[in-house]
């Protein structure tokens, strides 16, 4: 409210250890919210940030991270093979197209997910569009073509009120988008 901007970290890091005494590339962070690709000792990408994005949003919307484990290595093995549980499952009122971010932004192979943390944003934005209250669930065993987000055809609906609510999650996650982008571009 009081304009002040505020930058959240995933607290994942990637290392690149030159000095030849520890292992050259690492992983470091939360496990929560570790993308599978990098769980399975990968190279980061931006597709790994945008996983995270949408264990981020997913936790703005159900108060709680999707994955839970008596050890690390038991989350990131369903980082790796676990389907995430709907949000619609936990609150039926959210919206399918906002499912359908997480679920893209979340998807297993790196390739179905969001090219660019500006392609997940710009379908953010237009989430609440009372063109896509009746969006179908995204399939991702359907999407042919990586990174690229299906249209379907939806029929119109008036705005719920509840839709203020997930307004608030989408702008939260839009600034840390958009503080993402102007970090990768500045590292450029």
């Amino acid at each position: 409210d009081d304009g002040t901007v505020k930058l959240s970290d995933f607290g994942i890091a990637y290392m690149n250890d030159s000095s030849g005494i520890t292992q050259k590339e690492t992983v470091m962070g939360s496990v929560h919210y570790i993308a599978p690709e990098l769980a399975q000792g990968k190279k980061p990408s931006a597709q790994s940030d945008i996983y995270a994005l949408g264990i981020v949003f997913y936790e703005l919307l159900t108060s709680d991270v999707p994955f839970h484990g008596d050890s690390v290595m038991e989350i990131i093995m369903k980082h790796i093979h676990d389907p995430i549980k709907s949000v619609r499952e936990i609150n039926s009122n959210i919206p399918q197209s906002i499912e359908n971010i997480i679920i893209k932004a979340t998807a297993k192979d790196p390739k179905q997910r969001y090219g660019s943390a500006l392609e997940m944003y710009n379908d953010i934005c237009t989430c609440l569009d009372l063109t896509r209250n009746y969006e179908e669930k995204i399939d991702l065993e359907k999407i042919k073509e990586p990174n690229v987000v299906q249209v379907r055809k939806r029929k119109k609906r008036y705005l719920n009120p509840l839709h203020v609510l997930y307004g608030l999650a989408i702008a939260v996650l839009s600034i840390m988008i958009l503080a993402l982008l102007v970090t990768l571009n500045e590292g450029s």
